[in-house]
């Protein structure tokens, strides 16, 4: 009966410890997977970004300045972005995919476009400077 007891309690801690290594996982993948949506989708900015959208009653939002993306509803217009970025300079050059390129003043920009659910994402990648880079090193 002794022998029961020690075996019994020495087999419940290892299940027990087995338990909590899988919760500590499942916590570890959970965070993981949320820290990788919150990246790639911009979770927060996003959700400001489409109450912006639904509460001004626009038809276009500045989602962040930090990452500089805009946001429509997906069956809206796309000439209201061209003309949005005509507003501030940028005139469309080139369709590439979802990769829309647009030039000012010999500057460069590429501008990607992401669908969630009813609502389009345009994302500013980064501003190019190669024709002055290469200009100043001829």
């Amino acid at each position: 009966m002794f022998a029961y007891r020690q075996n019994s309690k020495k087999y419940g801690y290892s299940k027990k410890r087995k338990m909590n290594f899988g919760r500590f996982m499942t916590v570890v993948i959970t965070i993981l997977i949320l820290l990788k949506i919150y990246y790639e989708l911009k979770l927060l900015d996003l959700m400001v970004g489409i109450c912006k959208l639904e509460l001004g009653g626009k038809s276009i939002a500045s989602v962040s300045q930090k990452s500089l993306m805009y946001i429509m509803r997906s069956d809206d217009d796309e000439n209201i972005f061209y003309a949005k970025m005509n507003a501030m300079g940028w005139k469309l050059s080139g369709i590439y995919g979802r990769g829309y390129l647009f030039e000012n003043r010999g500057e460069e920009v590429l501008v990607t476009k992401r669908r969630h659910f009813i609502y389009s994402v345009y994302e500013i990648q980064g501003k190019q400077f190669f024709m002055d880079r290469i200009g100043e090193l001829a």
